[in-house]
């Protein structure tokens, strides 16, 4: 019992490495206008990374080289931006060896909604609260099936 108590708030506990702090543009946001720059700010500094900048047929919207200053991971636009969506994707390597990546998607102009679940924008801590639910759900399971069987253990010694 004690086992599951302290397995099961192990993982609930802050971890050293970094994460996404914000991005600019904002995750999922629907932009009026056309951003000059795309960045990706973390929790701790990055050593080096990569972001290109793609509209939804794939075309490269980026400019420039990638700069990685600190806590930032920056490139900036080529062009105006049509109106549509786009898409980042971007990785980086923290300062510790942490690699990190993701992809970053936003709407500029007037862009309908076409109801693709997968266009839905998850955020770290929306990711943590989904980790921290399944550990809470795997503990009740070992509680239960470890009850289930010291029931039936006790049983059979009977």
């Amino acid at each position: 019992m004690l086992l599951t108590v302290v397995v099961m708030g192990w993982p609930l506990t802050a971890s050293a490495h970094g994460g996404v702090a914000g991005t600019t543009p904002g995750a999922g946001s629907r932009l009026a206008d056309a951003p000059s720059q795309v960045r990706v700010e973390f929790t701790v500094p990055v050593v080096r990374g990569t972001l290109v900048l793609e509209d939804a047929l794939g075309k490269d919207w980026s400019a420039g080289a990638v700069r990685v200053e600190g806590v930032l991971l920056e490139r900036a636009v080529g062009a105006r931006l049509a109106d549509g969506n786009y898409l980042a994707r971007w990785s980086a390597v923290t300062d510790d060896g942490t690699p990190l990546n993701g992809v970053l998607r936003f709407r500029v102009g007037v862009v309908p909604d076409d109801g693709n679940p997968f266009d839905d924008v998850i955020t770290p801590h929306g990711i943590d609260q989904v980790r921290n639910a399944a550990i809470v759900g795997i503990g009740l399971l070992t509680l239960v099936t470890g009850a289930a069987l010291a029931g039936t253990y006790t049983h059979a010694r009977r």
